[in-house]
Protein backbone atom coordinates (compact mmCIF):
# COMPACT_ATOMS: atom_id res chain seq x y z
CA UNK A 1 0.00 0.00 0.00
CA UNK A 2 1.39 3.35 -1.01
CA UNK A 3 0.46 6.57 0.79
CA UNK A 4 -0.37 9.35 -1.60
CA UNK A 5 0.08 12.87 -0.31
CA UNK A 6 -3.24 14.62 -0.73
CA UNK A 7 -3.12 18.41 -0.59
CA UNK A 8 -4.54 19.58 2.73
CA UNK A 9 -5.55 16.05 3.84
CA UNK A 10 -4.71 14.70 7.26
CA UNK A 11 -2.38 11.68 7.55
CA UNK A 12 -5.38 9.62 8.73
CA UNK A 13 -7.39 10.53 5.60
CA UNK A 14 -4.38 9.75 3.39
CA UNK A 15 -4.13 6.31 5.02
CA UNK A 16 -7.83 5.59 4.46
CA UNK A 17 -7.59 6.70 0.81
CA UNK A 18 -4.56 4.42 0.23
CA UNK A 19 -6.35 1.54 1.93
CA UNK A 20 -9.38 2.03 -0.33
CA UNK A 21 -7.22 2.16 -3.47
CA UNK A 22 -5.45 -1.02 -2.41
CA UNK A 23 -8.79 -2.77 -1.88
CA UNK A 24 -10.07 -1.53 -5.26
CA UNK A 25 -7.09 -3.13 -7.03
CA UNK A 26 -7.56 -6.60 -5.48
CA UNK A 27 -9.76 -9.27 -7.10
CA UNK A 28 -13.09 -9.82 -5.37
CA UNK A 29 -12.63 -12.18 -2.44
CA UNK A 30 -8.83 -11.91 -2.50
CA UNK A 31 -7.35 -12.56 0.90
CA UNK A 32 -10.66 -13.77 2.30
CA UNK A 33 -11.10 -17.34 3.54
CA UNK A 34 -12.93 -19.69 1.14
CA UNK A 35 -16.45 -20.48 2.31
CA UNK A 36 -16.63 -24.22 2.93
CA UNK A 37 -19.92 -26.06 2.51
CA UNK A 38 -21.44 -29.49 2.06
CA UNK A 39 -20.64 -29.12 -1.65
CA UNK A 40 -16.93 -28.55 -0.98
CA UNK A 41 -16.92 -31.51 1.41
CA UNK A 42 -18.46 -33.74 -1.29
CA UNK A 43 -15.96 -32.42 -3.86
CA UNK A 44 -13.00 -33.09 -1.57
CA UNK A 45 -14.11 -36.67 -0.87
CA UNK A 46 -14.82 -37.31 -4.57
CA UNK A 47 -11.43 -35.99 -5.68
CA UNK A 48 -9.70 -38.09 -3.03
CA UNK A 49 -11.52 -41.21 -4.27
CA UNK A 50 -13.20 -41.76 -0.90
CA UNK A 51 -16.72 -43.17 -0.54
CA UNK A 52 -17.56 -41.72 2.88
CA UNK A 53 -16.52 -39.21 5.53
CA UNK A 54 -13.48 -40.36 7.56
CA UNK A 55 -14.51 -42.55 10.49
CA UNK A 56 -11.64 -42.02 12.94
CA UNK A 57 -12.66 -39.38 15.47
CA UNK A 58 -9.58 -37.16 14.97
CA UNK A 59 -9.79 -37.28 11.14
CA UNK A 60 -13.57 -36.82 11.17
CA UNK A 61 -13.36 -33.78 13.46
CA UNK A 62 -10.67 -32.18 11.28
CA UNK A 63 -12.69 -32.89 8.12
CA UNK A 64 -15.85 -31.35 9.60
CA UNK A 65 -13.94 -28.29 10.81
CA UNK A 66 -12.09 -27.85 7.50
CA UNK A 67 -15.36 -27.82 5.59
CA UNK A 68 -17.47 -25.88 8.09
CA UNK A 69 -20.02 -28.68 8.38
CA UNK A 70 -21.41 -30.54 11.35
CA UNK A 71 -21.87 -34.19 12.26
CA UNK A 72 -25.56 -33.80 11.32
CA UNK A 73 -24.44 -33.08 7.71
CA UNK A 74 -22.60 -36.40 7.31
CA UNK A 75 -25.64 -38.31 6.01
CA UNK A 76 -26.33 -35.65 3.37
CA UNK A 77 -22.65 -35.43 2.42
CA UNK A 78 -22.39 -39.18 1.90
CA UNK A 79 -25.70 -39.29 -0.01
CA UNK A 80 -24.55 -36.52 -2.38
CA UNK A 81 -21.18 -38.23 -2.74
CA UNK A 82 -22.87 -41.53 -3.70
CA UNK A 83 -25.01 -39.68 -6.28
CA UNK A 84 -21.94 -37.92 -7.69
CA UNK A 85 -19.99 -41.18 -7.96
CA UNK A 86 -22.96 -42.90 -9.66
CA UNK A 87 -23.34 -40.04 -12.14
CA UNK A 88 -19.61 -40.09 -12.88
CA UNK A 89 -19.68 -43.85 -13.39
CA UNK A 90 -22.68 -43.59 -15.72
CA UNK A 91 -20.97 -40.83 -17.73
CA UNK A 92 -17.87 -42.99 -18.19
CA UNK A 93 -19.64 -46.15 -19.34
CA UNK A 94 -18.38 -47.23 -22.73
CA UNK A 95 -21.08 -48.63 -24.95
CA UNK A 96 -19.95 -51.85 -26.56
CA UNK A 97 -20.94 -52.71 -30.11
CA UNK A 98 -21.52 -56.24 -31.34
CA UNK A 99 -18.73 -56.55 -33.90
CA UNK A 100 -19.87 -60.03 -34.93
CA UNK A 101 -22.68 -58.27 -36.82
CA UNK A 102 -21.24 -56.68 -39.98
CA UNK A 103 -24.01 -54.07 -39.85
CA UNK A 104 -21.97 -52.52 -37.01
CA UNK A 105 -18.71 -52.37 -38.93
CA UNK A 106 -17.55 -48.80 -39.59
CA UNK A 107 -16.27 -47.54 -42.92
CA UNK A 108 -13.60 -45.15 -41.67
CA UNK A 109 -10.81 -45.04 -39.14
CA UNK A 110 -8.16 -47.51 -38.09
CA UNK A 111 -8.93 -51.09 -37.15
CA UNK A 112 -7.62 -52.37 -33.84
CA UNK A 113 -6.42 -55.91 -33.14
CA UNK A 114 -9.53 -56.78 -31.11
CA UNK A 115 -11.87 -55.92 -33.99
CA UNK A 116 -9.54 -57.69 -36.44
CA UNK A 117 -9.76 -60.94 -34.47
CA UNK A 118 -13.57 -60.74 -34.37
CA UNK A 119 -13.88 -59.92 -38.08
CA UNK A 120 -11.42 -62.69 -39.01
CA UNK A 121 -13.57 -65.14 -37.04
CA UNK A 122 -16.73 -63.93 -38.78
CA UNK A 123 -15.03 -64.26 -42.18
CA UNK A 124 -13.60 -67.69 -41.36
CA UNK A 125 -9.97 -66.59 -41.68
CA UNK A 126 -7.32 -68.52 -39.76
CA UNK A 127 -4.67 -66.83 -37.62
CA UNK A 128 -1.13 -67.71 -38.67
CA UNK A 129 2.24 -67.28 -36.98
CA UNK A 130 3.58 -64.01 -38.37
CA UNK A 131 6.72 -63.61 -36.24
CA UNK A 132 9.05 -64.50 -39.13
CA UNK A 133 7.05 -62.78 -41.88
CA UNK A 134 8.54 -59.80 -43.65
CA UNK A 135 7.40 -57.79 -46.63
CA UNK A 136 9.29 -56.87 -49.79
CA UNK A 137 8.17 -53.32 -48.98
CA UNK A 138 9.58 -53.06 -45.43
CA UNK A 139 7.11 -50.32 -44.46
CA UNK A 140 4.31 -52.87 -44.87
CA UNK A 141 5.85 -55.73 -42.87
CA UNK A 142 3.15 -57.18 -40.57
CA UNK A 143 3.31 -55.69 -37.08
CA UNK A 144 0.37 -57.45 -35.47
CA UNK A 145 -1.64 -60.61 -35.92
CA UNK A 146 -2.01 -62.01 -39.42
CA UNK A 147 -4.90 -64.10 -40.78
CA UNK A 148 -4.96 -66.29 -43.87
CA UNK A 149 -7.70 -67.20 -46.32
CA UNK A 150 -7.46 -68.43 -49.91
CA UNK A 151 -3.79 -67.66 -50.47
CA UNK A 152 -4.04 -64.14 -49.06
CA UNK A 153 -2.89 -62.77 -45.72
CA UNK A 154 -4.71 -60.05 -43.79
CA UNK A 155 -3.55 -57.80 -40.95
CA UNK A 156 -5.40 -54.97 -39.20
CA UNK A 157 -4.67 -51.57 -40.71
CA UNK A 158 -4.54 -49.43 -37.59
CA UNK A 159 -3.91 -46.20 -39.50
CA UNK A 160 -7.08 -46.35 -41.60
CA UNK A 161 -5.53 -44.41 -44.52
CA UNK A 162 -7.72 -46.28 -47.00
CA UNK A 163 -10.61 -46.88 -44.60
CA UNK A 164 -11.54 -49.37 -41.89
CA UNK A 165 -10.08 -52.71 -42.87
CA UNK A 166 -7.02 -54.85 -43.45
CA UNK A 167 -3.70 -54.70 -45.22
CA UNK A 168 -3.45 -57.50 -47.79
CA UNK A 169 -0.41 -59.60 -48.74
CA UNK A 170 0.37 -62.64 -50.87
CA UNK A 171 3.36 -64.93 -50.55
CA UNK A 172 6.34 -63.80 -52.58
CA UNK A 173 8.87 -66.41 -51.46
CA UNK A 174 9.07 -68.36 -48.19
CA UNK A 175 8.22 -65.95 -45.36
CA UNK A 176 8.55 -62.93 -47.67
CA UNK A 177 5.21 -61.28 -48.43
CA UNK A 178 4.22 -58.95 -51.23
CA UNK A 179 1.94 -56.05 -50.21
CA UNK A 180 -1.21 -55.84 -52.33
CA UNK A 181 -2.97 -52.85 -50.83
CA UNK A 182 -5.96 -52.93 -48.51
CA UNK A 183 -9.46 -54.24 -48.28
CA UNK A 184 -11.85 -51.78 -46.68
CA UNK A 185 -15.45 -52.10 -45.56
CA UNK A 186 -17.69 -49.95 -47.77
CA UNK A 187 -21.40 -50.19 -48.43
CA UNK A 188 -21.74 -53.54 -46.68
CA UNK A 189 -18.94 -55.29 -48.58
CA UNK A 190 -15.16 -55.61 -48.71
CA UNK A 191 -13.66 -53.39 -51.40
CA UNK A 192 -10.06 -53.86 -52.60
CA UNK A 193 -7.97 -50.69 -52.71
CA UNK A 194 -4.67 -51.45 -54.48
CA UNK A 195 -3.10 -48.26 -53.00
CA UNK A 196 -0.65 -47.86 -55.83
CA UNK A 197 0.70 -51.42 -55.76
Amino acid sequence: MQLVKLAGASPHLQYLRALQQSADNRPVGAGLPIQRTIDTAVQALFQAGLVKVPTRAKERTKFLQDHGVSAQDIVEIEQQLAERRAADKAANVVETVDMTDNANWPEAGGMDETDAAIVAGVEGWVEVNSTKMTCADRAHTPKGKVYQAGGRYYGADNTGHAGWGFKVWVTKKGNMLDYKGNIVWRGGAWVHDARGT
